[in-house]
Formats: C-alpha cells, structure tokens, sequence
C-alpha cells in the first residue's frame, strides 16, 4: 500500500469474537503490548512494494514477521506479529486459521489483532472471528496424552489477493512449573519454506539474569555468540531471507538453516545439577517401592549374578511395563512415581526410566537418569545449553568398570549387555550431582549384521518345482524390530507382509512353500536369521536373465549426494550391508569372475559377480560405512 494512500485505510466496526472454550484461563484478546513496537502496517507494505520482487515470491508471501520476547521475573512472553498476501484460493483455507497449543494454568494466548487489508480497506477480522478452544489429544492412539489445549482463531470471509495482518503473544508464567517460565529457549528460523520480505527480533531482558543469543549461519556450530544483561534489549532484522533448502541428513532442514537460538545463560553441567536436584526434591529418587509390588515382578530372581539381574531388570521394564504417556502438567518434565508406574504397569520415557533406576540401585548396580535428543544426536554440543533441547529420557548405568545407556522403552530386545542394541542418540545428559557434561555415548559400531540372500533354484526337472528362498540375516536393532513384528501379529499375517513385497520385487508369479518365519534367533548375540520358499509357479524355462538381475544393491540408494556443497550429507544409517543373488542353473552358463572394489575415507564397497563350474551364480555387493556423514568440504573429493 503506498503511503499516500494511508489515510484512505478504514477499519469497519465490528461485534466483539464469539469465544467457545473450556477454560477462560487459556485465550485472552487484548491491545499488543508496548515493547512489542508494533510497525505500521501502509509503511510495511509501501517498503514492500518498493523492495520486493514479485518473480521471489511463493504462493503466501509474508511481506513481515516481526517476533517479540519479553523476559521478567514473572514470566516470558513471545509475541508474534505476521503480514502476508494470499497469492491465490488454494492458500485461503490455511491462511483463515491460526492454531496454538498451550499448556492450561502455565501459558496463555494473547490475540492481539486480526485484519484483513483489501484494496484501501481494513476489516477487523477479530470482531466476527470464532475462538475455539479444544484438548484434542492428537496422539491418543499411541497411548499419549498431554493434556494440552489447541486455541484455535477461525476467521470468514478470505480471499485471494487479501493481506492478512495477524498479532499474538503467548505468555508463560513462572512459578507454577518446573521449567516453563523459568527456564528459556526460543528459536527464530530466518530459513521458512515460503518467502518472506522482512523478518525481526527483538529481545526485552526485563529479568534478573543476562539472556544469550547464539546466531548460526552455517551447517555447523554457531557463528555469533552476544550476552544480553539484564535491563537490556536487542534487535536484529534480516531482509528477503533465503528459502529453507533441502538437505540430505538425519538432522532435520531447519538445523541447518539460519537461526537464531535464545536461551538462558546456562553451563551443561548446572542444567543437570539442577535437573537432578529437583527430581531429588520431588522425591523420585526416594519412592520406596512396595514389597508387595516386588514380589510380584515375574521373571527376576534377585539372587542372580549383577549382569544377569540387570538385563532381568532391563527386559521386565521394556517388556512388562506398557507405554503410556500421560504427561499433561507437571508431568511434561516430571516422572510420576516408580511406585504408581511399577503397580499400573504403565509410563513414558521419564516413568520407565525412573522405576528402572530405582529397581537397579536397590539390586546395587549404579544407575541415574540421562536426557538425549533423538532427532539432534551429537549436535546438542554446539547448541547454547537448555534443558528444553532433550526429548527422551534413558537409564544410565555402570557395571564391571563400564558405562552402558538403556531406553525403557525399547522391547523384545535380544543380546546380553554386550550386545544389546545401544541407543545411538549420539550424546546424553547424566543428570548427577555435582552436575555433568554432555557425554559422548557408547556407539554399536560398524559392521552391523544386515545380510540378504535372494536364492532362485532352476535345477528341478519339474520346472514347476523351481524355488525362490530369501534369507534375512539381521543383528541388533533390526532384530529387535522383527521380533517386535512377530509378537504384535498373526503368523499369517507377517508371511502375507513378506510374500507381497516379493511379489512386487520381481513380478513373478509366487506360490508360497514356507511363509515367513524365524528360522534362527540367536539372542546372545542379538541375531536374528528370517527365511521364506516359494515356488515359481510358471515354466522356470521363460524366467527372463533380467527378472532375475533386477535384485541389484539397494546400499547405493542410501548413499545421496547433495546438490549443495555447504551442507553435510548423512550416510546410510543401516550400518553395513550385503546383497546377495545366488543363481542355480541346470544348464552350463559359462565361467565368469569380475570384481570391483573402492575403498574411501567415507566408505567401502565391493561388487562381484561369479559363475563357477557347478552353473551357479553368485553376484555380491557389500557396503561398509566409515562415518555417518561426509562434511561439507569433503563432498566435492567423494563425489569425484
């Protein structure tokens, strides 16, 4: 809107929004806050239309983004305040809702403003909206319940071309949860997958301690690091920020993007301090378990050798403990008591972990609680210190001089403590006291045990008789998965699963002679061999060489190389691998023997292919990762 044209804007009067909740504690509308210091909104747009380019743009457009926070004593409040321009009728349903999910009794949503600007209008959008307030419970079907209510702002009357101008904050209190409003960590993505014009922030440290800001540019580490102190604020606008760009990794896109990451001024080792002091505090170290309850714990005897009454305790807690989370207030950051988890058989990472812990130390083995991060692994080292980064709970536990980590919630785990599947979460948090740092974790290492043999019998007279065998050699947490497979369906079931995608592999006509079954489990040292037969149920004579020789190594399909070469790109997360195809021929083919071979910092690989003198071929290839990801400046040398 040019700024000329600023007095023509004209806001229609309107009825105050019809407002359907549950709890009035939840959603409040009120004027913005001061320090928020709201732009106006013809002088953002005249900028706009001076500044940006309309080839830039994707189908929603924010011409601002403007974020907010305010930290005090009593609280943290993050405002948000957003424009954008609805490029077409295909974005009109997403940009006619807002959705907030806050915690009831710790945050609360503050609507400040919702306009829609078309041509020289402004029509308060608020004063006709509905706000509804609702616990939907999204994950109810995997046993988790938190409690958390969805605020949701549902406006009328959108259309393409309109620009919606959209104000919010959401406060948190302090002192009615352990962490929210007293701890704080707020990431700002300067990278959206839409375009943007203007993005802002702007910190208000009104509290008694200074507040790090941690900007981070690049794939790795942080780039800048300031303190803002107390009685401060700080700023920091970007212009026409770049989309978010794909990258080839187990970390997800926006850890790489541009950010910046606020939190409180913290060390590794005080967040665990204090970690563990207020779980002290709150008694889950001290619950005293039940005799009773002991008593009834099948399949541990405690007269056991140590190691063999830990992996009891390990397997009575994954297997006969039931997942269920019901982590609604305090209960976000909080086990409930080993007691109330051990008589319902019931709990999340946090309960597992505590009853685990305590089952442990009254056996005399050294154990605690550890935090991780599962999406972010081994990066948490170059993120600010927060103890809102983690979100699982393990066990950690020492015996015979060594460190091992166990996830409760794993289950149907084979192996002895040696060969357990490790939770590969790359660094932990032991929560101790005098406090810890992060802690690099023990690794299952390569090689891991995948093999897969697709064996085709052409020998019989009868070419009707002719077979298809595929084995499955499988070790650690592939093992694990099939026997979680096995126990959670019907025989009948699992072998239809296997025959179909065989069906789909070679597009052969298969009539099963042994479905799907466990042939071996080995579950000392954790391995696992699957096998299934089918028949061919056509003449073997018309099996084309290429229906056959369609099974190639399905390992290079992990190994992607980016389009960008500032960013890292993951390796195959399966460990090593070997694909094999074993061919029986009834008539002579034809001696052959070719080999290839690459051996690189990043990975080996070897290919072979043999007929020997009995018509059998044999064509192999194994891939054995060296790390788990190629760096930035080494993609150029691994690709050539």
């Amino acid at each position: 809107m040019p700024a000329a044209n600023a007095n023509r804007l004209h806001m229609s009067a309107m009825p105050k929004p019809a407002i359907t909740m549950t709890s009035l504690d939840v959603v409040d509308t009120c004027p913005a806050p001061d320090w928020a210091n709201l732009r106006d909104a013809a002088a953002v747009l005249a900028e706009a239309r001076e500044e940006e380019s309309a080839a830039t743009r994707t189908p929603t457009h924010y011409h601002l983004v403007d974020y907010a926070t305010r930290v005090t004593g009593e609280g943290i409040t993050c405002h948000r305040r957003t424009l954008f321009e609805i490029g077409g009728s295909s974005q009109i349903d997403n940009a006619s809702q807002f959705l907030n999910e806050v915690l009831p009794g710790v945050e609360q949503v503050r609507i400040h403003h919702c306009r829609i600007i078309r041509g020289d209008r402004v029509i308060d959008a608020l004063a006709t909206a509905r706000i509804n307030v609702m616990q939907r419970e999204r994950q109810l079907e995997q046993q988790m319940l938190d409690q958390r209510q969805t605020v949701e702002l549902s406006i009328d009357d959108v259309r393409a071309g309109d620009i919606i101008d959209y104000a919010q904050s959401v406060h948190t209190v302090a002192g009615t949860h352990p962490l929210f409003g007293t701890f704080h960590l707020e990431r700002v993505h300067f990278e959206w997958e839409v375009s943007i014009g203007r993005l802002g922030y702007r910190l208000v440290n009104d509290g008694d301690a200074p507040i790090t800001i941690a900007e981070k540019a690049s794939a790795r580490g942080l780039d800048d690091t300031v303190d803002i102190a107390a009685g401060t604020h700080w700023e920091r606008e970007i212009i026409a920020p770049p989309l978010q760009r794909h990258v080839s990794h187990r970390l997800p896109p926006s850890f790489f993007s541009h950010q910046l990451i606020v939190a409180d001024r913290h060390t590794w080792r005080e967040v665990s301090l204090w970690l563990h002091g207020y779980y002290r505090r709150a008694g889950i170290y001290a619950d005293s378990l039940d005799e009773a309850l002991i008593a009834d714990i099948e399949d541990v005897d405690w007269r056991l050798p140590p190691a063999a009454l830990v992996l009891a305790l390990i397997r009575f807690v994954q297997n006969k403990v039931r997942y269920r989370s019901e982590s609604g207030g305090l209960h976000t950051h909080t086990p409930k008591s080993p007691s109330e988890t051990l008589s319902r058989r019931a709990g999340d990472c946090k309960d597992k972990s505590a009853l685990l812990v305590l089952l442990l130390r009254r056996a005399g083995i050294e154990a605690g609680l550890a935090l991780v991060n599962a999406a972010l692994h081994d990066s948490l080292e170059v993120l600010p210190p927060s103890p809102f980064h983690f979100n699982h709970m393990i066990v950690r536990l020492r015996l015979d001089g060594q460190t091992h980590y166990i996830d409760p919630t794993e289950q149907n785990q084979g192996g002895t403590l040696r060969t357990l599947t490790k939770p590969e979460y790359g660094q932990a948090l032991p929560l101790s006291d005098p406090g810890s740092e992060l802690e690099k974790m023990p690794i299952n290492g390569f090689p891991d045990v995948y093999e897969l043999t697709h064996e085709f019998d052409l020998r019989d007279e009868d070419p009707r008789e002719c077979t298809l065998t595929i084995t499955r050699r499988l070790g650690y947490w592939r093992a694990n998965n099939i026997r979680n497979q096995v126990a959670a369906m019907a025989t009948e079931r699992f072998a239809e699963l296997r025959l179909e995608e065989a069906l789909d592999y070679y597009e052969l006509p298969l009539t099963v002679r042994e479905g799907a079954h466990v042939a071996e489990d080995d579950l000392e040292h954790n391995v696992l061999t699957l096998r299934e037969v089918y028949t061919l149920d056509m003449d073997a004579s018309a099996v084309s060489p290429g229906q056959i020789l369609r099974f190639c190594s399905n390992a290079l399909l992990g190994y992607e190389m980016p389009k960008d070469e500032d960013l890292p790109v993951a390796l195959s997360e399966d460990g090593a691998e070997t694909y094999r195809l074993v061919v029986h021929y009834a008539d002579p083919q034809g001696a052959v023997s070719e080999t290839h071979e690459e051996d690189t910092p990043w990975f080996s690989y070897r290919d072979s292919i043999t007929i020997d003198k009995n018509n059998t071929l044999v064509s192999e290839t194994r891939l054995v990762p060296r790390c788990d990801e190629i760096r930035p400046e080494d993609i150029a040398a691994c690709r050539d």
